[in-house]
């Protein structure tokens, strides 16, 4: 799964779902065959007039020469991540649309894992604490399990709707998160 960490001069922003795109198909990114991690590169793109980029619309990609530890810009995102109530994004959605959020909690539920996909209900304890979130797992991470207790670090899009044990329909926060910290 590509990766990529897009620095704006003070941070580097993780985006775990970054442009897929075939090397030998985009000349501008040749340079990219044999780039190691933590490389750090400058891309130049096209920016479409609805502010939206992708592969295509790369112009050029420059190696800068340095590096910079993945360790550190994990760090790093995490702590530029807040914690909220669910209650608060379940009144003000809008309001949390886009924003870097941390949330801890029980695993109430693993809703589907394929290995490297997943999905799962948290519980944080709170009164509507329930959060659904979306995780792309690498290889060789471990499994979640119902009743672990995870901090999870993404961005919060919407809310969704999932049916309960009890058959009742229920409306939580959806988190997609870039990193999960599981304490067994």
């Amino acid at each position: 799964l590509p990766i990529a960490w897009i620095g704006n001069g003070e941070q580097y922003l993780f985006d775990g779902n970054w442009m897929i795109f075939d090397l030998d198909e985009v000349d501008a990114l040749r340079c990219l065959k044999d780039a190691k991690s933590g490389e750090v590169y400058r891309f130049c793109v096209q920016v479409n007039s609805d502010a939206s980029f992708g592969g295509s619309g790369v112009l050029s990609a420059e190696k800068l020469g340095m590096t910079v530890e993945v360790s550190t810009l994990e760090q790093q995102y995490k702590e530029g991540c807040t914690e909220y109530p669910c209650e608060d994004i379940l009144r003000n959605p809008e309001e949390f649309k886009g924003v870097k959020i941390r949330i801890s909690g029980e695993v109430f539920q693993v809703v589907s894992d394929d290995g490297s996909n997943l999905a799962l209900l948290l519980d944080t304890g709170e009164d509507n604490g329930i959060a659904y979130i979306k995780y792309n797992r690498d290889k060789g991470e471990n499994r979640i399990l119902d009743g672990d207790s995870v901090t999870a670090y993404g961005t919060f899009y919407k809310l969704t709707k999932y049916t309960s044990v009890l058959g009742t329909e229920k409306t939580v926060p959806e988190l997609y998160a870039n990193f999960l910290d599981i304490s067994i």
